[in-house]
């Protein structure tokens, strides 16, 4: 009998030699935070209740933890744990003297089960790489493990043209099988944010406050910036616009069945 195809979430954070190279440049962020993980600290402050002295705060992909360990420094009282799929970036975590203590696991966020147990769960650029039936159940799940009034932060790839659903087949260096990424209208996450339990979410167009370098065409693909004539930065990957975004959520009532 053949074995199942993995999903492209799956494929990717199956990835080992992809991930050697990926948690070393991960690495790179942790005493200088990435500008969209502060902005996530600051979501974060925004939305805790005053009655919650020590909020349960889940990462769900938190990769190598440096989302984690800003928390914890900013955050103190945080009650803070993680999960990711790739099984070297949790053994980073769990060797990392800064996350000491924190519970980080492997789990994949479409078996996530159990009651309400966080206050906020954050999905940070990793929806993306999820498909549209896949999606729509990530966010029930994380859903069912958020209390009342709960709140869900994402990270991704959202735009505001309403009748455009993209996916992107890119094959580069990184990813010579090639991977494929997801960019999702704002009007198309709305009801799906309802069925999982959520209000209509708070989408907010994120723009990098610094200049990333132009990489060049031959080598690996990574993010760049391009300013425009307005002085804004466009935020680039390799021949396509990434229009980052973030989502906050507040969880109103329990997931559809």
């Amino acid at each position: 009998m053949t074995e199942p195809k993995a999903s492209n979430y799956q494929a990717y954070t199956g990835d080992e030699s992809y991930f050697d190279a990926y948690n070393t440049y991960q690495r790179r962020h942790r005493a200088n935070p990435r500008e969209s993980d502060k902005v996530i600290l600051g979501l974060i402050r925004e939305s805790l209740e005053p009655a919650v002295s020590a909020p349960s705060i889940l990462d769900i992909g938190c990769s190598t933890g440096n989302l984690l360990a800003l928390l914890r420094r900013e955050l103190p009282q945080a009650k803070l744990a993680g999960c990711d799929l790739s099984a070297s970036s949790v053994e980073a975590c769990r060797n990392d003297p800064d996350l000491a203590g924190i519970d980080v696991e492997v789990a994949d966020a479409l078996a996530l089960t159990g009651p309400p147990r966080h206050h906020i769960a954050i999905l940070n650029a990793v929806t993306c790489y999820f498909e549209e039936a896949e999606f729509a159940r990530l966010l029930a799940n994380v859903g069912a493990l958020l209390y009342d009034g709960g709140r869900l932060i994402v990270f991704d790839w959202f735009h505001a043209f309403a009748q455009q659903q993209l996916c992107i087949l890119e094959k580069s260096q990184g990813h010579p099988e090639g991977v494929a990424y997801h960019l999702r209208s704002i009007a198309a996450v709305k009801p799906l944010l309802h069925q999982a339990g959520f209000d209509d979410g708070d989408f907010r167009p994120f723009e990098l406050p610094i200049d990333l370098p132009f990489p060049g065409t031959e080598g690996e693909v990574v993010s760049y910036t391009q300013r425009t004539d307005g002085g804004g930065r466009l935020c680039f990957r390799g021949v396509f616009f990434q229009p980052w975004c973030h989502l906050i959520a507040r969880k109103t009532s329990e997931p559809d069945s």
